[in-house]
């Protein structure tokens, strides 16, 4: 449904919503290559509302794929964009588990 919905407008306000979303149930099923991806499609739409979440939701697939690394510098990108983010302390909890690796 949510490629569907982008199919039709991807100039809507919402569009960045659909994208990530699609992300998120491929990061369901543990298809965290595919929802790597598909995330980083959420920056494609320029003032998306759901950048922050995309850049932890990335964290997540990349550790999930053993790419620590990567998973940083997705969790470090979000406290540098988003400082006030809800997302903020999970963002740290994560790093510090990967500090811990």
């Amino acid at each position: 449904g949510f490629v569907k919905l982008l199919n039709i407008n991807t100039f809507h306000d919402l569009s960045d919503n659909c994208q990530y979303w699609i992300g998120e149930i491929y990061y369901s099923q543990k298809k965290y290559e595919v929802a790597a991806y598909e995330v980083l499609k959420v920056f494609n739409f320029q003032g998306a509302n759901k950048a922050d979440d995309a850049y932890y939701k990335l964290g997540l697939c990349y550790l999930n794929l053993k790419r620590n690394n990567e998973a940083l510098n997705s969790f470090n990108e979000l406290l540098n964009r988003y400082p006030n983010s809800e997302y903020r302390n999970r963002a740290k909890e994560q790093i510090e588990y990967i500090g811990r690796g």
